[in-house]
């Protein structure tokens, strides 16, 4: 008399009939593995206040606004790029991007400012500043 194997999880049963309703069930058992939940990568700490402040103000424009954005760091400065032609500066105690304005007196650009602690609010208004050359860009 021979004995079957034992019932593990990398047995497969014998192809079924077709009975062209759908794809055919091959697996009799799933492996523990495959029932695992997904892990998700952790990102490393942040290295200074203000890239902390500027992962925030990252993930509030993804998440609320749908807007991407690419992360840069150099030593207390971190530089956040929103699409093409918007760069937000974040530094341990604000936030500055182009307002889009210009000083009639000095001829220079004018810029927004935030205390680096309302990174949401900044979100905002990056997000509408964002919004606004998309649509002089056209």
């Amino acid at each position: 008399m021979t004995h079957a194997p034992p019932l593990t999880g990398t047995h497969r049963a014998a192809p079924a009939a077709r009975s062209g309703s759908g794809p055919e069930e091959t697996d009799v058992y799933h492996h523990s593995a495959t029932m695992r939940p997904r892990i998700e990568p952790m990102l490393p700490p942040p290295a200074t206040p203000s890239a902390a402040c500027a992962q925030q103000l990252q993930a509030h424009l993804t998440r609320s606004y749908a807007i991407p954005s690419q992360l840069q760091t150099n030593g207390d400065v971190a530089l956040l790029i929103v699409g093409r032609e918007l760069h937000v500066w974040v530094y341990a105690d604000r936030i500055l991007w182009d307002s889009g304005k210009i000083d009639e007196r000095t001829r220079t650009k004018i810029f927004t400012a935030l205390p680096a602690g309302q990174p949401a609010r900044a979100a905002g208004l990056v997000a509408g500043r964002y919004h606004q050359i998309r649509r002089e860009r056209g």
